[in-house]
């Protein structure tokens, strides 16, 4: 059997797509300076050969790099096109202050604002459709009809497969009835399943269900992710130190959680991966990675199962 054939894929609720379980984050560390162009799309080469369909990416995330660096790499994958569903997040723009000469972040769900966020990443993808493009934490306010009017135009027209909504769970809830929505993409893992109310709405509702952040950055982990040779995972040395660092409840929590690095036969990661995998109201679970063996080792939880009573035991722990 292939590693491509191990990848399960599951329906994304009623859209009538499917998606591999397991889907690549491209942003984080794999979007940065620091990890190589070549490298970077070789790891998405080494993803869609594992079988992985699902990528999700940020119109702005390192002023475009993360699309254009996927969109490179897709240029290699033109006969595969039509089964891969790529994500593109809108509405998070980074803009100069007026007056003060800085960059920020700010909101722009204005049609003009997602039409031209839109176009944008079409062209650093090379796409003639972005399969999911996802509203990324709109305020209730922002959800207006010249918005919904502007969005089934693209869809109508085709640059526009489905829209999918990201953010809190209460920002998410408030948007269900806005008729567009065919996709949300909670935070969802072991130890942030805040999102079970408003995953379990969607999925009363038909809506397909992509959880990112599902590894919750490895907080729990007693498993190296960096090496000190190479300048490209430095990131996971300063982010395990700040974790140590950070409010005496979340490291209490993390904690708790150290179990998953004791599963019998299980990674910590794919430990992770088995509990977000055994909700079947999550059709696809994200996590980033800039290691192929990384990728491959948490490619081969699709298909396994935790025990029943180690899957309990998990469950309890959030």
């Amino acid at each position: 059997m292939t590693a491509r054939s191990k990848l399960g894929r599951r329906l994304l609720g009623k859209t009538g797509r499917k998606v591999s379980e397991l889907g690549f984050g491209c942003g984080g560390l794999w979007a940065s300076r620091m990890m190589p162009d070549q490298r970077a799309i070789d790891l998405v080469h080494h993803a869609i050969d594992l079988g992985f369909t699902c990528f999700t990416t940020t119109t702005g995330e390192a002023g475009g790099l993360a699309q254009d660096r996927l969109g490179r790499a897709l240029r290699s994958h033109r006969h595969r096109i039509d089964g891969l569903t790529i994500t593109a997040n809108v509405g998070t723009v980074r803009a100069r202050s007026v007056g003060a000469g800085r960059w920020g972040v700010l909101k722009d769900f204005s049609p003009l604002g997602i039409e031209a966020q839109l176009l944008e990443s079409l062209e650093r993808l090379g796409l003639d459709q972005i399969p999911i493009l996802v509203l990324d934490d709109p305020d209730p306010i922002h959800l207006t009809e010249d918005l919904a009017a502007t969005l089934a135009e693209h869809k109508r027209g085709g640059l526009i497969g489905l829209v999918g909504i990201s953010g809190s769970p209460a920002r998410i809830q408030a948007a269900l009835t806005f008729d567009l929505i065919d996709v949300i993409l909670p935070t969802y893992s072991p130890i942030d399943r805040s999102a079970d109310t408003v995953i379990g709405l969607a999925n009363g509702m038909g809506l397909g269900v992509i959880a990112t952040g599902v590894l919750s950055r490895m907080a729990f982990s007693t498993e190296p992710k960096w090496a000190g040779s190479d300048p490209a995972t430095w990131t996971y040395a300063a982010r395990r130190l700040a974790d140590r660092v950070t409010a005496a409840d979340q490291v209490a929590r993390a904690r708790k959680f150290l179990l998953m690095s004791r599963v019998k036969d299980w990674t910590a990661a794919q430990a992770c991966l088995g509990v977000v995998l055994a909700n079947p109201n999550i059709h696809c679970g994200v996590f980033r990675s800039i290691q192929p063996d990384h990728l491959t080792e948490n490619a081969a939880t699709s298909g396994r199962a935790l025990l029943p009573g180690v899957l309990a035991k998990l469950r309890s722990l959030g």
